[in-house]
């Protein structure tokens, strides 16, 4: 079980931990559920145990939509941002286990959708459900996906996150 898991069960959840990505040592595991920004009240207060503050929208900076995010426990998220949307999921893909940092995102009839860079796997961001799977679409990606030609697509964890009126983004870690 994760760090996060751990911390999520004994009401310990991690909290925003600035910009420290290099103290970190690298990128862990989250949860799932659908992730939206919206604007709400009261349930997003500092003091709220089940939406933690992570960062704030105006660290989307230089054009990037993708943000990498180390939390107390060095486990590590990336927030996207889709227009005035936020999602929040698991820093690594699932197939090779690589960083979704700088990680495409794609608008698709169902919803945005996040496709990485190495492999090409593209997941769902409100859902993290996989919608193609290590795609053989060029000679590296050829050789990938033959490597998980008969491994079972696995979805992406994604969290729901909201941002509140000053424009601070919180996620949910715990299962809804």
């Amino acid at each position: 079980m994760s760090n996060l898991c751990n911390a999520i069960q004994h009401n310990h959840l991690p909290i925003y931990a600035g910009d420290r990505l290099a103290a970190s040592k690298g990128f862990g595991s989250s949860s799932k559920t659908k992730s939206k920004r919206k604007r709400t009240g009261p349930a997003l207060q500092e003091g709220n145990p089940e939406w933690v503050p992570v960062a704030m929208v105006s660290e989307f900076k230089d054009g990037k939509d993708t943000l990498p995010k180390i939390l107390r426990d060095n486990s590590a998220i990336v927030l996207y941002q889709v227009g005035s949307e936020i999602y929040c999921s698991d820093a690594n893909s699932t197939a090779f286990k690589f960083p979704l940092i700088d990680a495409n995102i794609i608008e698709r009839d169902g919803g945005p959708a996040v496709e990485v860079p190495l492999d090409g796997t593209v997941y769902d961001l409100e859902s993290g459900k996989v919608l193609e799977w290590c795609p053989r679409n060029n000679p590296v990606r050829f050789l990938l996906g033959a490597l998980k030609e008969k491994s079972q697509p696995k979805d992406l964890r994604v969290y729901p996150a909201r941002v509140n009126g000053e424009g601070k983004i919180f996620v949910k870690f715990a299962p809804e």
